[in-house]
C-alpha cells in the first residue's frame, strides 16, 4: 500500500510539473503620430508575436480608466507558456 501511494503521489507531481500556464501581457501605448504607428509598427509588431506563438486577444482603443496612465490603444496578448 506504502508503494503504491509513492507512485501516486510521484505520478501526480509529474503531471503538475508539466503543466504551463499561459502568459498574458497587457500593453497601454502612447502613440503621437497615429498614422506612422499604424505604417511602421502595427505590422512588424504582430509578426513578432506570431512567430513567437502569440496570439491577439483584443485590440483596440481603451476606456479612461482612474490614474494617470497613456493615451493610447489597449493591445492584449497571450502565449501558451513563459
Amino acid at each position: 500500500m506504502a508503494v503504491g501511494a509513492a507512485l501516486g503521489g510521484a505520478a501526480i507531481q509529474a503531471l503538475h510539473a508539466q503543466a504551463k500556464p499561459p502568459v498574458y501581457m497587457v500593453a497601454i501605448k502612447e502613440v503621437s503620430d497615429q498614422e506612422r504607428y499604424a505604417k511602421e509598427y502595427v505590422s512588424s509588431a504582430q509578426k513578432s508575436v506570431k512567430d513567437y506563438g502569440g496570439e491577439y486577444v483584443a485590440a483596440g482603443p481603451r476606456s479612461q480608466v482612474v490614474g494617470n496612465l497613456p493615451h493610447g490603444p489597449v493591445v492584449t496578448l497571450r502565449w501558451e507558456s513563459m
